[in-house]
């Protein structure tokens, strides 16, 4: 995990793990995007056994995957939508951060 603050409330990064969630709680961290798709690689943790070990700690997961190299109408929409009702702070992530940040540069007009 490679958490980068890019917005007051909102954080980007790679790949995270069950085991990097303590550390994200621990921060504060109430909301978290899931924006890579299951099954981009083989040892790739899967959303559902994230979004469980995320329950334990209070932290609320939403599923937006985004196929590179562009994100659809859809996508864009549906992260504008879980950022304006998400519990702050927020952190978005992908494989390296880059499609979670340019997926909220598009949902935010930035």
């Amino acid at each position: 995990m490679n958490l980068r603050q890019i917005d007051d409330s909102v954080y980007i990064s790679g790949q995270m793990t069950a085991e990097d969630l303590a550390d994200l709680h621990r921060l504060g961290i109430r909301t978290i995007i899931c924006n890579r798709p299951d099954g981009e690689v083989a040892d790739q943790p899967g959303f559902a056994a994230l979004q469980q070990a995320a329950q334990q700690y209070g932290i609320i997961m939403h599923y937006i995957p985004v196929v590179p190299p562009h994100a659809t109408p859809e996508q864009v929409q549906a992260m504008a939508q879980a950022l304006q009702r998400a519990e702050r702070p927020v952190v978005a992530y992908c494989k390296s951060g880059g499609r979670a940040q340019m997926l909220y540069k598009l949902a935010t007009g930035q």
